[in-house]
């Protein structure tokens, strides 16, 4: 019995270290994610957020940073995670009570110690192996993530699907190479889901000689500046695979789903509302300052400004922008307002800091009260 109190008290300790960082994630990093996507709104944006992407039109300004916050605690509140991160929890607390039971069995049976066998669970070798790399590379995964505060729902639902098929999915490609068996079993634990069912699918199309499954095609928000292969993956796993797609997504949820920082999908998605008129152009207007749609919205405001030096400046980078694609300034203008006025630009530029707090210091600026004229002024 003493053992077997050993037993839990090792599968506790190794499932504590699962638990602790999801327990982070609960409390603050979700808050710190909430907190990233709603203070970025202004009562402006959050009404045409609303209207925009959600449909919901009868929202005054004043009622609209609560119907937004109301919106995002109703498809993103701290109540999903609390049954995903129990089960996780759950899923780690097995799987660790089966390699601490193996544990103890091989280490009184190493040191000669008699024990009824039929009272230990004793996993074989590829068992026990599978269940280490799973469990080693999901905590690991798990604690990588909060640390980066990148945790999603996905990853929480992946490392509990990975626990539990950790043993037979060993086992089914340890049986490749019986010389290396453990080996294969432990090292499988590394890759993640998608990945080992890509090389599923390999194997069954070699095997059954038939072509299904997935391929290695060239993704195209690659082409977006700071869009690397695993930003790619997570938009990917949002259902995002065109630069389309991501000119035209709710940013909120993509935020949400993808676990990216607000202002970065912000970024992105501006790219490539740009991306899709100018295409890879785009990178030689990154020198102008035109780096996506916002930068757009802002030229078309220079152009109109009331302000002659902010208009000369802009005329002037119309016509440079303009010979980069050997088309006239007139022309060129044409194709920014399409890219600066878009509704959904003027959505991301109502989101953007800067440009938002230009606006309200220029607003401040326009409303202040003139000075009082004195009756010296007056008579002089």
């Amino acid at each position: 019995m003493e053992f077997h109190q050993v037993s839990i008290a090792l599968a506790v300790a190794l499932t504590s270290i699962i638990a602790y960082p999801l327990a982070i994630h609960l409390w603050l990093g979700w808050k710190r994610k909430a907190d990233d996507v709603i203070l970025s709104m202004s009562p402006e944006s959050a009404k045409m957020y609303l209207s925009t992407f959600q449909d919901i039109k009868a929202v005054e300004l004043k009622d609209a940073l609560k119907e937004f916050r109301k919106f995002y605690h109703s498809w993103y509140g701290r109540k999903y995670l609390i049954f995903l991160v129990f089960i996780a929890v759950f899923a780690a607390l097995i799987i660790s009570y089966l390699m601490s039971d193996t544990v103890l069995y091989s280490l009184q049976d190493i040191n000669g110690i008699k024990v009824d066998r039929s009272k230990y669970i004793g996993l074989p070798p590829t068992g026990i192996a599978a269940a280490a790399g799973a469990y080693g590379f999901a905590a690991w995964g798990i604690i990588w993530r909060t640390a980066r505060l990148s945790l999603s729902v996905l990853d929480i639902l992946g490392v509990t699907i990975r626990l539990a098929i950790a043993i037979p999915l060993g086992y089914a490609f340890a049986s490749l190479s019986k010389d290396f068996a453990p080996f294969i079993a432990f090292a499988v634990g590394a890759f993640p889901l998608e990945t080992v069912e890509t090389i599923l699918q390999r194997l069954a199309n070699k095997h059954l000689g038939v072509e299904m499954g997935a391929s290695a095609s060239k993704d195209q928000v690659t082409e977006l500046s700071c869009v690397d292969r695993e930003i790619a993956d997570r938009l990917q796993d949002a259902d995002i695979t065109t630069v389309c797609q991501l000119a035209y997504c709710d940013p909120v949820q993509t935020c949400m789903r993808t676990n990216l920082s607000f202002a970065f999908t912000s970024d992105i998605c501006a790219q490539a509302l740009a991306w899709i008129y100018l295409g890879d152009k785009l990178t030689e207007f990154r020198v102008l300052g035109l780096r996506g749609a916002v930068e757009f919205y802002s030229l078309c405001e220079g152009l109109e400004s009331k302000d002659d030096d902010i208009r000369i400046m802009a005329n002037a980078i119309l016509k440079k922008a303009a010979n980069v694609v050997s088309v006239s300034p007139e022309e060129f203008h044409k194709v920014a307002t399409e890219i600066g006025y878009d509704p959904y630009t003027i959505f991301l530029a109502e989101t953007w800091p800067e440009l938002r707090e230009a606006e309200q210091a220029a607003e401040s600026v326009a409303i202040a009260p003139a000075e009082p004229v004195t009756t010296a002024e007056l008579s002089g």
